[in-house]
């Protein structure tokens, strides 16, 4: 199962460069570019984000997305339309249910620490994937 978010950013910068410097990027961090246009970048992960990676890589990962790259007056504005998978989260989430159901309904409150977890993944993408990729330097540009 899948969650749709969408954030927006905004930069005074040439659109060639800004779609170069995103494409960059999401090959930096080992995502598949499936179609790339001069305003619109499609990509889905590489790796497959269900098996266990380390905390940093959790959350700053998504598993597909869109860059949209929309010129108005002097700025882009960037549109990030991405999916995040929650199947693993929702497998945590039932077995401390039954768990709780089982022992004790005490332990529910560890439940509270796992959709903090997730909710904590949601906004460090929002806030950062965007300005992430922005202040990607790379020698190619």
């Amino acid at each position: 199962m899948k969650l749709r978010f969408q954030t927006n950013g905004s930069l005074n910068s040439p659109q060639y460069n800004i779609v170069e410097k995103a494409i960059l990027f999401l090959e930096e961090e080992n995502y598949n570019i499936i179609e790339n246009t001069g305003s619109f970048v499609l990509f889905d992960c590489e790796t497959q984000t269900s098996k266990l990676v380390s905390n940093f890589v959790y959350y700053r990962r998504v598993d597909e997305g869109r860059l949209d790259f929309i010129k108005n007056d002097e700025n882009i504005d960037i549109c990030l339309t991405y999916y995040i998978s929650i199947t693993i989260e929702l497998v945590q989430w039932f077995i401390i249910i039954l768990i709780s159901i089982s022992v004790d309904y005490k332990v529910l409150f560890i439940l509270a620490f796992f959709v903090l977890n997730l909710l904590f993944k949601i906004k460090n993408i929002q806030s950062n994937f965007i300005s992430n990729m922005m202040r990607f330097r790379s020698d190619e540009i």
